[in-house]
């Protein structure tokens, strides 16, 4: 398929890609791939004095079925967390995103969305 048009181009982009993080207690969470514009929030250069972290998991955590769980209203409750909690989450979604801790792309990592069903 040529990729000629916009509406082509769109079209095609895949369903974002989720991914269940398990705990060390057991219950599960998941983490989905994020938008460039969800990346540039949580890495963008920003003097709002919120944790990269924080947006990260705002952006990515999520439910079985893709739909976020978090809204900004959570940035605060989130930055209170444990970082040896959130850890497991926080790396999965960087993983699944193809991102290094510092928000820049993992160019050795394998293109993560090659393997999802773009209907």
């Amino acid at each position: 398929m040529d990729l000629n048009d916009k509406f082509a181009f769109f079209a095609a982009v895949p369903k974002p890609t989720i991914k269940p993080v398990l705990f060390a207690n057991g219950n599960t969470t998941y983490v989905r791939t994020i938008t460039i514009g969800e990346r540039d929030t949580v890495f963008g250069q920003s003097e709002d004095g919120q944790s990269a972290t924080a947006k990260l998991l705002l952006a990515s955590v999520c439910n079985a079925t893709g739909t976020r769980i978090f809204d900004e209203e959570d940035l605060d409750q989130l930055a209170t967390l444990p970082v040896d909690f959130i850890e497991p989450v926080a790396t999965a979604a960087l993983e699944l995103n193809g991102l290094k801790k510092d928000g820049t792309e993992d160019v050795e990592a394998p293109a993560k969305n090659s393997e999802s069903d773009p209907s």
